[in-house]
């Protein structure tokens, strides 16, 4: 019997002459990474996707930023999640960065047709993502997260997007994917990057193979 595709995964299993590619962080060797400079060119050299990190900041907005705190110059760090958007945009001007929202990341993908592969940071960003990805028409996208638990609340409740849950250097991929219901698999440990244990695959068929490069993250199957 032949499993049927969801409608909103179709895309990920369309006949490709090349893997997709995802810019990680954006092209961020020529910008501040999770900048709209890096971002403009990963467009400009022809990534399928933005891997973008998204955190929650104190006033409930979503910020493309990567570390869990910010210093200030001289200054104590501070968690992203205890300053406002004001207070983020403020020290990280100082650094010379600007518009941080994750939805001035997503009007340039929905401009350039790119997708976008969400690493949430936060349960509040997994919830979240979703329904950002949708306001902007984004259809290629993927809500990834370490936490199983809210990666698994959001396959209950239902959404129109992948989901991916990451998989660290000492975590059972298998035993994850059942616990969060995820669709895709995502070992991303630094010690894995480097060795042929490093994969992004499907999750539903319970194999764990067909292994490609996580840097950049290749989306290579789907469920079976």
């Amino acid at each position: 019997m032949q499993n049927t595709i969801p409608a909103h995964l179709a895309w990920l299993r369309e006949p490709r002459s090349t893997p997709l590619s995802a810019a990680h962080r954006g092209a961020s060797d020529y910008g501040f990474y999770n900048s709209l400079q890096a971002f403009e060119r990963a467009a400009l050299i022809g990534a399928d996707l933005f891997e973008v990190d998204v955190r929650t900041t104190a006033d409930g907005v979503l910020v493309a930023w990567h570390d869990p705190s910010v210093r200030q110059l001289g200054g104590e760090p501070h968690p992203v999640s205890s300053l406002s958007l004001q207070q983020l945009q403020e020290i990280a001007a100082a650094a010379g960065r600007s518009k941080l929202q994750f939805d001035d990341v997503l009007a340039l993908a929905r401009d350039h047709d790119i997708g976008i592969y969400t690493d949430a940071k936060d349960a509040n960003a997994v919830q979240q993502s979703g329904r950002h990805l949708s306001a902007f028409g984004i259809e290629c996208g993927v809500i990834a997260s370490y936490n199983t638990t809210s990666i698994r609340a959001l396959r209950d409740q239902g959404t129109n997007h992948a989901l991916s849950i990451l998989v660290p250097a000492s975590g059972n991929p298998i035993a994850l994917a059942e616990q969060s219901g995820a669709d895709i698999v995502h070992l991303c440990s630094a010690s894995a990057r480097t060795s042929q244990s490093c994969w992004a695959t499907s999750t539903s068929s319970r194999q764990v193979g067909n292994r490609t490069p996580c840097a950049p993250v290749v989306l290579d199957r789907l469920r079976q």
